[in-house]
C-alpha cells in the first residue's frame, strides 16, 4: 500500500511512478526534482504527454518521516481552503503523497514589492482573514483568541525577565504595550501562520498563491503581517493597511475595527527575538543565546533612537507653529493698536523661537545620523526591522528575474538573504505501474 511507504527519499522518477499508480489516467513522460525552500515538503514536477498538452503537475511528499505530521496538516488545510482563496487544486492525496496542479509565479523579497503587489497581497490576506468563524471552528486548527494570546505573551515576557538577558528598557517597552487594553481589542481570524518572503508567489503585479499552510490557525491577524509590514516603507505600510481594512470591511461588514493592527505587527516582529531567546535558552544553546542577547541590545538602542528622533521632530514642528503664531500676532498688532503684545515683543519672541527651531534641527540631524550609522553598520543591523530597499528598480539585485512556472521549469525563489532555489532537471522515461 502506498500509504505505508516511506516516500521521503524516493527519486523524482519513482514518485512519478507512484503518481501514475494513484491516477492511472495520467500519461507521464518526464519527471524533475524541484529544489525549493519548503521545510516540510519535497516537490517534483511531472510532465504529461502531448495528448495532454505536455501539462505539468506537482508531486508532494514529506521531506522526511519526521515531517509527515506537518505534511498532512499542509495538505489537509489546502483541501479545506479550496475554492475559498486562490490556491492550486489538489488532484489526489494519501497521507504521505499528493498530486497538485502546477504553482505559477515567482517568489519576491518583500522589500522589493511595488504598490500594486502590496495591494494584491493585502487583498489576498483580507480574504483569508475573512473566512467565517464556523469554518474555522469546524477544522482541527488551533484557536487562540485575544485573551489567550495576551496571556501567553505576558508569561513569555515574565520568563524573559528572569533570564536577565533582555535590557530593562526593552522589557518596560514590551510591558507597556501588553498592559494597554486597546492594543488587544481585535477579533481572531483564520491566519496562515507561516508567511515569509519565500512563501509568496507573484505573477507580474498579482499575488498568485501563498505557500505553507501547515501552521494555519485561528488567531491574531497581525501575526500574518509581522514579517511584511516591518519590511515595507512607511508609504507602503499605509497602502497595505488601507487596502486590507477596506476589503475586510466589505467582506465582513460587522467586523470589529482593528485600529492597532499594524502596531501589533511591529510588536510581534520585535518580540520574536524574545521568543527565540527563550527557546534557545531552554535548549542551553549558549552560542545562540549570546547572539540573541546582542541583537536585543541592538534593538533596544535602535528603538530608543527612533523615540528620540520622533521627539525632536515633534519639537521642531511645534516650534515652527509657534513662529507662525507670533507672526500672525505681529500682523494683528499692526491692525489693532490695542493688542497687548507690542511689535517689539513679538519680534523678540519670534527670534527666540527661531533659535529653538535651529537647536531642534541640529539635534534632529544628530539623531538621524546616529540612527543611520546604526542601520548601515553591518554589526548593528536588526534583522526584524528591515529598511525599505532603496536600490534603483533597474539594478540587478532589485529587479527579480521574471520566470513563470507556466512557461519554464527553471524558476527561482528569492529569499531575503538573496539565495535562489531553482529546478534541477531530471530526464528519463517513466513507466506506468
Amino acid at each position: 500500500m502506498l500509504a505505508n511507504q516511506d516516500t521521503s527519499s524516493l527519486s523524482a522518477v519513482k514518485l512519478a511512478a507512484l503518481a501514475s499508480s494513484l491516477m492511472p489516467e495520467l500519461s507521464i513522460v518526464a519527471a524533475q526534482e524541484l529544489k525549493h525552500p519548503f521545510r516540510h515538503m519535497r516537490m517534483s514536477i511531472i510532465t504529461l504527454d502531448e495528448a495532454d498538452g505536455n501539462k505539468k503537475l506537482l508531486t508532494l511528499t514529506p521531506s522526511s518521516e519526521s515531517c509527515r505530521e506537518d505534511f498532512v496538516k499542509e495538505i489537509t488545510n489546502l483541501k479545506m481552503l479550496e475554492n475559498r482563496i486562490p490556491l492550486p487544486k489538489l488532484l489526489a492525496f494519501v497521507d504521505n503523497f499528493a498530486i497538485m496542479e502546477m504553482l505559477h509565479g515567482q517568489g519576491l523579497k518583500i522589500q522589493v514589492l511595488n504598490k500594486p503587489q502590496v495591494k494584491s497581497l493585502a487583498v489576498y490576506l483580507a480574504k483569508l482573514h475573512s473566512l467565517d468563524v464556523d469554518f474555522a471552528n469546524a477544522t482541527a486548527i488551533e484557536i487562540v483568541d485575544s485573551s489567550l494570546q495576551h496571556q501567553r505573551l505576558t508569561t513569555q515576557l515574565d520568563e524573559a525577565a528572569l533570564t536577565g538577558k533582555v535590557p530593562s528598557s526593552l522589557l518596560d517597552r514590551f510591558e507597556l504595550f501588553l498592559i494597554s487594553e486597546a492594543n488587544w481589542n481585535y477579533d481572531a481570524v483564520t491566519i496562515n501562520g507561516s508567511i515569509n518572503a519565500s512563501s509568496l508567489l507573484f505573477v507580474d503585479d498579482e499575488l498568485s498563491s501563498i505557500m505553507y499552510f501547515n501552521n494555519m490557525m485561528f488567531s491574531d491577524p497581525a501575526l500574518d503581517l509581522m514579517r511584511i509590514l516591518p519590511r515595507l516603507s512607511a508609504d507602503l505600510v499605509e497602502v497595505f493597511v488601507d487596502t486590507y481594512t477596506r476589503v475586510r470591511k466589505k467582506m465582513v461588514p460587522l467586523a470589529k475595527v482593528d485600529a492597532k493592527l499594524s502596531d501589533r505587527a511591529f510588536f510581534y516582529a520585535n518580540f520574536a527575538l524574545v521568543q527565540r531567546l527563550l527557546k534557545e535558552n531552554k535548549a542551553d544553546n549558549v552560542e545562540k543565546v549570546n547572539i540573541l542577547t546582542q541583537k536585543l541590545e541592538q534593538l533596544d538602542k535602535k528603538l530608543n533612537l527612533e523615540d528620540r528622533l520622533e521627539e525632536v521632530e515633534t519639537q521642531r514642528d511645534s516650534t515652527k507653529a509657534a513662529i507662525e503664531q507670533e507672526k500672525l500676532k505681529r500682523e494683528l498688532q499692526n491692525d489693532l493698536p490695542t493688542e497687548q503684545i507690542t511689535s517689539l515683543q513679538a519680534a523678540k519672541m519670534v527670534d527666540e523661537h527661531k533659535g529653538a527651531a535651529q537647536d531642534a534641527q541640529t539635534t534632529l540631524v544628530s539623531v538621524e545620523d546616529e540612527l543611520e550609522m546604526m542601520l548601515t553598520n553591518e554589526s548593528g543591523k536588526i534583522d526584524l526591522r528591515h529598511q525599505p530597499d532603496t536600490k534603483s528598480p533597474t539594478s540587478p539585485s532589485a529587479t527579480p528575474e521574471k520566470n513563470s512556472l507556466n512557461d519554464s521549469v527553471d524558476i527561482k525563489f528569492e529569499k531575503p538573504q538573496g539565495r535562489h532555489f531553482s529546478f534541477q532537471e531530471y530526464t528519463g522515461e517513466v513507466k506506468k505501474g
